[in-house]
């Protein structure tokens, strides 16, 4: 037996189909997920005892964020970005990210609350060598985390060059401080 469909059904049957495509992030009622935009600050160390301001390279670059684990953001600093992707944690937490001074070759990251510094999905950590180092010194680059139990900086394990974009990137498993080395070569 054929099944036919009444033609005055059509029109509804049209607008379920479009509803369950829509689902319910088109409705009034859509849940709301709040964004904050990414905050960054430059701070100018002093040093009290000299009567001239600290030279340029002592400034502090400092980015916080507040991220939806469900939807991950980024946050960046000087070179260094943060790509902290959808379900990489549960909840909120605020994401930071420090350098030094601007052209750094070192970042300090943290999450707040500290719980959420165990990544159930690694996050990226892009550094952009362009106009800092030459492609040949790119290219024998890698990240390296300090270990706090040691005291010694150990290579992240997966970290990669890309030379088309003159980055050098690493999944993280949680935040730390991290340099980008140039085998060879303490840091850049």
């Amino acid at each position: 037996m054929k099944a036919h469909s009444h033609p005055r059904f059509r029109p509804l049957l049209a607008l379920a189909i479009l509803s369950l495509l829509a689902g319910c992030s088109m409705m009034p009622t859509k849940p709301a997920i709040q964004r904050e935009e990414t905050r960054a600050r430059v701070v100018q160390t002093v040093d009290l005892e000299a009567s001239t301001p600290a030279p340029t390279d002592s400034l502090e670059v400092v980015a916080s964020k507040t991220v939806v684990g469900l939807v991950g953001g980024t946050v960046s600093a000087g070179h260094f970005t943060v790509v902290v992707p959808p379900l990489a944690f549960v909840g909120v937490a605020t994401v930071t990210a420090k350098v030094p001074f601007p052209d750094a070759s070192q970042c300090e990251l943290g999450i707040s609350p500290e719980d959420k510094n165990q990544f159930l999905t690694p996050v990226m950590l892009v550094a952009n060598m362009d106009g800092l180092l030459p492609p040949d010194l790119v290219a024998r680059s890698h990240v390296q985390w300090l270990n706090p139990a040691t005291g010694k900086w150990q290579q992240v394990h997966g970290s990669t060059v890309d030379l088309a974009n003159l980055t050098v990137s690493a999944p993280l498993q949680h935040f730390s401080q991290y340099r980008v080395s140039v085998e060879g070569r303490a840091s850049w």
